[in-house]
């Protein structure tokens, strides 16, 4: 076989090497899933993804005006055999009765996501992620496997980045005291945010403030193109083989 073909073929196998390396695990990061964790056992607040267990109000059931459960979307999970792996029980959205209740499965939690449609939202990109996060929340269905990562639901702590995946990782949810930077909300906490909304829109404007808003975007990597490039460069490559070994033939 002709030198010449062998070095192309030798740049292909290196193009698709480039590919394999580096457009696949992006691709990989890409499919997660997640949900921000901003507040453990208090009333929901703006832009918020607040987790309620029994220690809110000692008992397994949240009433609608006790968590601020009007404008938000929400699902309910209990623990399965695999630590820090849970399984959705029960979804739901927007109670409108105020003496509506959400019931907490044994050793299990409510999580609930509000999006800040504000004009402050809006221009600090708070809504945007606020809503990415909502719509990722929509997508759970009863039976589905979730894992929460960095939540400790005994203690009722967090770290910064805590978050619930969808889908069964069996991450390790053990909490170091140094990493801790939110606790439970005390019995005596004063402090009540109150969402307002106007009934003929979904997604409320609020009128608090929320310090513990996260400021974390969904931001989505295009790595499909750098997949397509490479693809398309080693296939473009590969017909001028073909081309140049055809007419080398008819030589």
């Amino acid at each position: 076989m002709n030198k010449n073909i062998l070095k192309i073929l030798a740049t292909i196998m290196a193009c698709i090497m480039l590919v394999v390396v580096f457009a696949v695990p992006a691709l990989a990061e890409e499919t997660e899933e997640s949900m921000y964790i901003t507040a453990i056992n208090v009333s929901v607040t703006a832009a918020s993804g607040t987790i309620f267990t029994k220690d809110f109000n000692g008992t397994d059931t949240v009433l609608q005006s006790e968590g601020n459960f009007r404008w938000v979307t929400y699902f309910t999970a209990k623990p399965t055999s695999t630590s820090g792996v849970f399984e959705v029980v029960d979804t739901g959205a927007n109670i409108a009765d105020p003496t509506t209740s959400v019931t907490i499965p044994e050793g299990g939690f409510i999580y609930t996501s509000h999006v800040d449609d504000s004009e402050a939202a809006k221009a600090s990109g708070v809504y945007e992620s606020s809503s990415a996060n909502t719509d990722t929340t929509k997508k759970l269905v009863a039976g589905n496997k979730i894992s929460i990562v960095g939540v400790d639901l005994t203690a009722g702590t967090k770290t910064e980045d805590a978050k619930i995946v969808i889908g069964a990782t069996a991450v390790d949810t053990s909490t170091e005291v140094s990493e801790v930077v939110s606790t439970v909300v005390s019995d005596e906490s004063e402090t009540v945010s109150v969402i307002v909304s106007d009934e003929e829109d979904d997604d409320s404007s609020v009128a608090v403030d929320d310090s513990s808003v996260s400021e974390e975007s969904d931001e989505e990597e295009t790595s499909n193109t750098l997949l397509y490039v490479g693809i398309g460069a080693a296939a473009i490559i590969l017909i001028a083989v073909i081309a140049y070994a055809a007419t080398r033939k008819k030589k």
